[in-house]
């Protein structure tokens, strides 16, 4: 009796590797930032995820972007009051990187939400000023 065998290579690669095993999925537990480092790098958004960050800003004029390549994926930028919700600003083009302008007439919290467009995955870096 001959059995038949035969054997193959095969190698598994993870396609997108969270860079927060998935902590800041929502509003409710967003990444909460230092508003002095200005800065997170090495940030990646796989597909079906989010990343959400909660900032705590002064009054007056602020920038809030992400950069990144978008030949690798297309990424969104949100950024909301975190009081009530509403949307101060949004970056959503279909070229590099993203920022939001804002300016606040009192100290306030906003909410940062990065997401990939179509599901995208992709790597950024988060800054603040």
């Amino acid at each position: 009796v001959v059995n038949n065998s035969g054997s193959a290579r095969l190698n598994i690669e993870a396609q997108c590797v969270d860079d927060d095993d998935f902590q800041n999925e929502g509003p409710a537990s967003a990444t909460i930032l230092d508003p002095v480092s200005g800065r997170i790098e090495g940030a990646v958004i796989c597909p079906y995820t989010r990343d959400w960050y909660r900032l705590a800003l002064p009054a007056g004029a602020h920038g809030i972007g992400i950069d990144f390549g978008h030949e690798q994926g297309d990424l969104d930028l949100e950024v909301r009051d975190a009081e009530t919700n509403a949307l101060l600003g949004t970056g959503a083009s279909e070229t590099d990187n993203e920022q939001v302008d804002i300016v606040l007439a009192e100290p306030a919290e906003v909410l940062i939400l990065v997401d990939g467009f179509d599901d995208a995955a992709n790597g950024y870096t988060l800054w603040w000023d």
